[in-house]
């Protein structure tokens, strides 16, 4: 008992982070408190998909690194750090997979308890702050502007709690040369986060540097410290290539790559499109800076120069703020791009303000720094702090309230936080100068708690009720899906509103789109290649054709509004759907000779141009499938003056005959026109909610659009347009009657059977196949391995590297494929090698050989260490800063 009451700020901090948290959902109506979900943003489509098939990895039932739902099946080296092996994920395998939607709020609810716990006992034993100090600091660092702004990025919180503790362990390893629980750690960071992780080790080299420039006298300590730092990170880095590598490996080949900004379009960007959520970070951090102000006032009034733990201080805070008002600095914290999140390291900031509040409330204790002798004034610098209080507290309501049902999408109400800022700064300024001990505590840790309720309040779960539709939806998916194999036999849905990328992880039914990053470059470009949808790093399902659906083996579609066409058969009805079947469809595993291996997207002119391609090399037929206009080539009528529309002034109208059934497509690869388009006088049907919506194309509907089935007829097509001209924008006429010649014939002649998928594994049977390639329209990869007829055979990236296929004899065959993650199983060998190292290097030390004390070896290690650090700080910092100030003078 009595330990407990020692420690009781261990179980206090945790309660109170649960506590604001609990009253923000019971009055958003969050679970366990009503039927709403945090999944916002990202989480939901994103987050939640993967952690289910971390479910169903942890209850056997997926495997840990291959997808067969998303991306036309794709590996998962990318994610399988995060959403396979992270410890953390043992909740899931307490909770129902159709749960996961509610259960996020638990999740995040422990993750930010752990936080709580962490800072509380990096604070304890750190200062002498007191009980009720500990709990304020603890809630500032674990609701500061990072967590409320990014929880839906929920596997962020992982290294937000570890970082405490890392912090512990690094000044352990700076003042007392103890360097095990720094190695733990690190090592835990690594595993948990890499990406993060390498925004924390740059801080950790600034703090480091810092430490041993700004505060430490023993030159020796410090070179040992270099040395130790250096061992023991790459040490721990290595033990870690197992999560590490191969995640990294696949991040450099995904769609995410290619978006990095050269660096000297870093150097002179000036600001970014996400500047006042960047600036929310200082939410939490107004204590740390006024109780830094104050002391410098006090030491400028007393005539005593700045002393070292101060000026550390003012060091780490420049530092950590020139990111904040230099876009330049902030892009290459984040190693030259981000998306939306724009402070991902916010967290770090947050935990100096708190360390440098508690130093000073703990260097203090009862006296506050400037004296007041008369009460009356006492009182009055007291009702100042409160009243200043309230007002950041005010206007944290009204942002509050502005942002509830719009969290961090509504970006102009952010400029609100400039004026809490100013105004919580104030209060804790005259806390830590002016007020005792007993006021400033109460008042501190009501700060801190106010904050944190209406922090939360304002950004966490916004649209709580609307945020189950997408675990409905692909629930009705899951039950209402009735295809022959749930591993190839794929889906897609018609409709804009329905899509999600991730949906088909999300259901368990396959499909062709994908925003995990787990698929390739080369992926993404085919699909935009074939005409599908896409925006930034993710393909939609949306898009294509008939054709290049019957390709990718798509079987059914899904869609809330009803469909009457010719390219599908209604099926049936589920709860939230209307389900139908693909008329044109292409067996898994069709036959093709040699020109299928020459077709390359990049030298496309069109989806339409690429997919006659792709068509007579599957058919063998000389004539194109699709009949190709360029928009401008059809016009016919002259009245393309000003119309009056202040948008799009221009209008168009052109006619072109269909004599055979013909599916009619548009596609532009203009990334700056945008038309409003009307077929045969009516507004074109596009996949929007909205079926009146015509205007093409948008972020999310940028591939093929189909305007309908015609036969016999003239077809006019009338568009408004922002451009005098519109050379970019091309009819596809599809004829049916060739792609429903090339369904029959395909499934009547030779082509896979015996297909099965599942695990790491793929296998199937080919007669007759005439010394061709089989067509397997799953993503190349280059850990597959194949096997025809027991003999080990190369498998051949098609179409834009995208796709696989396999040569096959004049002999039946028989192929087994097997997934085998090379990158981690190589990534293990290394792990267990920096394991080896690392026994090495301890055994050495227990004999009494410590290379971290060789004065040579230190010393090198010293300089590498200094060089590292000034580099780092001039690229980073100095850099982006002359890079501001010339962007003011030069274009």
């Amino acid at each position: 008992m009595d330990r407990i009451k020692r420690n009781k700020e261990y179980l206090i901090a945790p309660l109170a982070a649960l506590a604001i948290l609990f009253i923000v959902y019971m009055l958003k109506g969050v679970y366990p408190f009503g039927n709403g979900s945090i999944a916002f943003y990202d989480m939901g489509p994103q987050y939640i998909p993967e952690y289910t098939h971390a479910h169903e990895f942890l209850h056997g039932k997926a495997p840990l690194f291959f997808d067969w739902y998303n991306g036309a099946s794709c590996d998962c080296l990318s994610n399988y750090t995060t959403y396979g092996l992270n410890p953390m994920n043992v909740f899931l395998f307490f909770v129902k997979r159709d749960d996961l939607f509610q259960f996020m709020g638990i999740f995040l609810a422990l993750k930010l308890m752990l936080s709580a716990l962490t800072m509380s006992v990096y604070m304890k034993k750190t200062y002498r702050c007191g009980a009720v100090m500990n709990v304020a600091f603890s809630l500032f660092y674990t609701y500061c502007g990072f967590m409320v702004q990014n929880y839906m990025n929920i596997f962020f919180m992982d290294i937000m709690i570890l970082f405490p503790l890392l912090m512990l362990a690094l000044k352990a390893l700076l003042n007392e040369g103890k360097f095990l629980g720094y190695t733990v750690m690190t090592l835990l960071c690594f595993i948990l986060n890499g990406y993060l992780s390498f925004m924390v080790y740059v801080f950790v080299i600034f703090y480091s540097f810092g430490h041993m420039f700004f505060i430490s006298e023993d030159r020796a300590k410090c070179r040992r410290a270099a040395a130790q730092l250096g061992i023991f990170t790459l040490l721990s880095y290595i033990i870690a290539a197992y999560m590490m590598i191969p995640g990294t490996l696949k991040l450099l080949d995904s769609p995410r790559a290619g978006y990095n900004k050269t660096f000297d379009e870093i150097l002179f960007t000036r600001t970014g499109d996400f500047d006042y959520q960047k600036r929310f970070m200082l939410f939490g951090c107004e204590a740390g800076i006024a109780a830094l102000l104050a002391h410098i006032i006090r030491s400028k009034k007393d005539g005593k120069k700045l002393d070292k733990q101060s000026i550390f201080f003012v060091y780490l805070l420049v530092v950590l703020m020139i990111p904040v008002f230099c876009e330049g600095s902030n892009l290459l914290w984040h190693g030259g791009s981000y998306v939306h999140f724009p402070y991902r390291f916010g967290f770090i900031l947050a935990f100096v303000c708190c360390d440098i509040a508690a130093y000073f409330a703990s260097l203090r204790g009862e006296k506050p720094l400037f004296k007041v002798e008369k009460k009356k004034l006492k009182s009055v610098l007291e009702y100042a702090s409160l009243i200043t209080a309230a007002t950041s507290a005010i206007i944290i309501t009204v942002m509050a309230i502005q942002m509830k049902d719009t969290g961090i999408e509504d970006k102009e109400t952010y400029v609100l936080h400039k004026y809490i800022f100013i105004a919580s700064t104030a209060s804790c300024f005259i806390l830590f100068g002016f007020c005792e001990k007993k006021f400033r505590t109460v008042l501190l840790v009501s700060i801190a708690a106010v904050q944190a309720l209406l922090g939360s309040y304002a950004l966490v779960a916004p649209d709580a009720e609307g945020s189950l539709s997408l675990s409905y939806t692909a629930k009705d998916i899951r039950q209402s899906a009735d295809m022959e194999d749930r591993k190839l036999s794929r889906f897609k849905m018609l409709n804009m509103m329905d899509t999600n990328v991730n949906l088909p992880l999300l259901s368990g039914v396959p499909g062709i789109s994908d925003w995990t990053l787990n698929i390739s470059k080369n992926y993404l470009e085919e699909m935009r290649a074939l005409g599908y949808d896409s925006n930034y790093t993710y393909t939609m399902d949306t898009g294509g054709t008939a054709f290049s659906d019957a390709l990718l083996n798509v079987k059914k579609v899904y869609s809330h509004i009803e469909s009457a066409n010719s390219l599908y058969t209604f099926s049936k009805d589920s709860k939230y759907f209307h389900i139908y079947d693909c008329n044109y469809t292409l067996p898994f595993g069709i036959l093709a000779g040699d020109e299928l291996t020459e077709l390359d997207s990049r030298t496309h002119e069109s989806p339409f141009s690429y997919q006659n391609r792709i068509y007579k090399a599957l058919s063998g037929d000389s004539e194109d499938l699709f009949t190709t206009f360029t928009y401008m080539d059809i016009v016919t009528a002259d009245d393309n003056e000003m119309n009056g529309n202040m948008f799009m002034p221009y209008r168009y109208s052109g006619e072109f005959n269909v004599d055979k059934e013909s599916a009619v497509y548009i596609y532009t690869s203009s990334k700056s026109d945008i038309f409003a388009l009307n077929v045969n006088g009516e507004p074109a049907s596009l996949p929007y909610e909205n079926e009146d919506d015509n205007v093409y194309p948008r972020s999310n509907l940028t591939g093929c659009a189909f305007l309908g089935i015609f036969s016999g007829e003239k077809v006019s097509i009338s568009v408004n347009s922002k451009n005098k001209r519109t050379d970019k924008l091309l009819i596809g006429v599809m004829d049916l009657e060739k792609l429903d010649k090339l369904c029959k014939s395909a499934s009547e002649a030779p082509h896979a059977y015996d297909v099965e998928a599942g695990g790491y594994k793929l296998s199937l049977k080919v007669d007759d196949p005439q010394d061709r390639y089989v067509f397997l329209p799953i993503e190349y990869n280059k850990n597959w391995r194949a096997e025809v007829n027991g003999t080990k055979t190369e498998i051949t990236p098609v179409l834009g590297g995208a796709f696989t296929a396999i040569k096959l004899g004049s002999e039946d065959a028989e192929i087994k494929m097997r997934f085998v993650p090379y990158s981690f199983w190589i990534s293990v060998v290394i792990s267990i090698a920096g394991l080896i190292l690392f026994a090495v290097v301890m055994l050495l030390r227990k004999k009494g050989m410590d290379i971290c004390g060789v004065k040579a070896f230190n010393g090198f290690a010293y300089v590498c260490f200094y060089a590292v650090s000034i580099g780092a700080l001039i690229i980073l910092c100095a850099a982006p800063i002359l890079g501001n100030i010339l962007s003011l003078f030069v274009k």
